[in-house]
């Protein structure tokens, strides 16, 4: 209807003697920060441009309308971070970047024209439109309703069974097969980047230019800590399918265990191993385990180099036989087994081998055994040109050691508590704590320890000191509201979350002299560390609360 009115935050109607919206709360007459689009600019002829919703290294996407389909959007607008300015609503290279910016233009185009041919893909979120004005390019692409796959996870207890995830992954997979054969790599898949649709169906986002997951280029870096391969952190080398193998194997490690992976960093570091704790692998089938372990090597020359081949591994039991033969003769040269026509295994190497082990490990399954051959005997050789300097390892979470070595004593657990709660325990062999760094974490309270060095069930020495992380909370944060506080305090409260603050005088304010009237960008906007806040501080010496002044939104036509 053409009286219809619309919020700008969320696209859903609004009474026009609404202030705010009743689904969001978002502001009848709210405005996007300085340096984004206003809200209800026309683009195209078409589409409204609404509450800019994230800024990303190369673009900025905003919620949107499309007046011709009478549906919700998402539009993305490109804007490189570091290379792009707004003069009024026109985007221009900043001052000598010309270069780098329209190399990043015609990727973006590039990237989005590949992204729309795929729409019909399973996975992928349907972009539709392509076009180039005010002296940039947008994509527009469906709304699609969803939750991120992480969430979806903890809302299943913290992890899935196979059986629940293969049919969710195997249409992902399919679309990333299609995606690789037309040149295009996502190098950003993790559980924050895939949503779960209200069909329960998984569908890539976050798509970003292939130089914001690479370091060392000219935009600024943005990689999934624990799924962003080796390579990623290796400034100047080009990616391959297999960087997309190790982030989709990544994910599903997570899915399948509720385990986060250590980064690609700390592995190649020896600072953390990969772990499978026993009770969750067990229930898998044979040979998901070292599928999932080849897909992780960290030399991407011994890694699973397609994602066809993933595919494959993850679909053909038979070949488990075949590693649990040569397995088998490494660890007994002398007894070796009979291939038949069909590849299978010989019976009784199998047995001999189920025997042997079962001695040492009644609780682990052929599984677990197959691992710890396989990925834990002999380290891998490295090609010199790289920085990797160890094989993937795979640790099993059993029980502790029944006995200390001499003179040393267990660590202990502090994972899950907070230094005020460490310094109040006496830890056993008076080891002491410090904190080595933060981790940034969707799920764990900022200042929660979330890693350990030395592990939990492992021995030290008296008196060692013992290495943790710190969550940081989400790597993106919804800028709080300070309006109304005095300056100083919004000054300090900001700064300790991480933003750099910086303070405007304003002489039109709602509030007393002294208190903060806004900020740029507005509270609700989605922030990393390091970015800059700006404080609107009143500079009059009395005013009184204003009302705000009711606009109307655009229309339905």
């Amino acid at each position: 209807m053409a009286s219809e009115l619309f919020c700008m935050g969320c696209m859903q109607p609004l009474s026009e003697f609404s202030d705010s919206c009743y689904h969001c709360g978002y502001p009848a007459a709210g405005q996007n920060p300085a340096g984004y689009l206003p809200v209800r600019t026309q683009l195209s002829g078409r589409y409204v441009v609404g509450r800019a919703l994230e800024k990303r290294s190369d673009a900025i996407v905003y919620i949107g309308y499309d007046k011709t389909a009478r549906n919700t959007v998402l539009i993305r607008e490109f804007f490189p971070r570091g290379l792009a300015e707004r003069l009024s609503r026109q985007v221009v290279a900043a001052s000598d970047k010309e270069v780098p910016f329209n190399a990043c233009y015609e990727q973006f185009l590039k990237q989005a024209r590949i992204i729309a041919r795929m729409r019909e893909l399973p996975a992928m979120i349907p972009v539709y439109d392509l076009f180039e004005e005010n002296g940039t390019a947008y994509t527009v692409s469906d709304h699609v309703e969803g939750i991120p796959f992480r969430r979806h996870i903890q809302s299943l207890g913290g992890h899935m069974k196979w059986e629940e995830a293969r049919p969710m992954f195997v249409p992902l997979i399919s679309s990333l097969i299609s995606l690789h054969a037309a040149g295009l790599y996502h190098l950003g898949i993790s559980p924050d980047s895939i949503l779960v649709d209200g069909d329960n169906r998984l569908r890539l986002d976050g798509w970003q230019l292939p130089a914001v997951r690479m370091t060392g280029d000219v935009l600024k870096t943005k990689l999934h800590a624990g799924y962003a391969a080796p390579e990623q952190y290796q400034g100047g080398k080009t990616p391959s399918q297999a960087a997309d193998v190790y982030a989709l194997g990544a994910t599903m490690l997570y899915a399948l265990t509720g385990e986060e992976p250590p980064s690609a960093e700390d592995r190649v570091n020896r600072v953390a191993s990969l772990m499978v704790p026993a009770t969750v692998a067990e229930k898998w089938p044979a040979h998901i385990a070292p599928t999932l372990c080849d897909a992780l090597m960290l030399n991407d020359s011994k890694r699973i180099q397609t994602v066809e081949q993933l595919r494959d591994r993850l679909t053909t039991a038979p070949v488990v036989e075949a590693l649990r033969e040569d397995a088998f003769e490494e660890e007994h040269p002398k007894a070796k087994t009979k291939r038949s026509k069909a590849g299978g295994g010989n019976n009784v190497g199998y047995k001999i081998t189920v025997g042997i082990l079962s001695g040492v490990a009644a609780v682990l399954t052929l599984v677990i055994v197959l691992m710890a051959i396989r990925m834990s005997s002999t380290p891998e050789a490295v090609p010199a040109d790289t920085t990797v300097t160890t094989a993937t390892t795979v640790v099993t979470t059993t029980t502790a050691p029944t006995a200390p070595p001499a003179e040393q004593y267990a660590v202990e657990n502090v994972v899950g508590l907070t230094m005020d709660e460490v310094k109040e325990r006496q830890l056993s062999g008076n080891m002491t704590v410090v904190v080595k760094g933060k981790q940034y974490s969707d799920d764990v309270k900022v200042g929660v320890i979330t890693e350990q060095i030395p592990a939990p069930q492992t021995y030290a020495d008296k008196g060692s000191v013992i290495e943790v992380y710190l969550s940081g909370g989400p790597s993106e944060k919804a800028l709080s509201d300070v309006s109304g506080w005095p300056a100083d305090t919004a000054r300090s409260y900001l700064e300790m979350m991480g933003y750099t603050v910086s303070e405007v005088k304003v002489t039109e304010s709602r509030f007393d002299k002294g208190l903060v009237n806004d900020t740029v960008p507005a509270a609700g906007t989605m922030l990393e560390e390091g970015d800059e806040v700006v404080l609107h501080v009143s500079d009059v010496t009395t005013t009184a609360p204003r009302t705000a002044q009711t606009t109307r939104p655009f229309g339905g036509n």
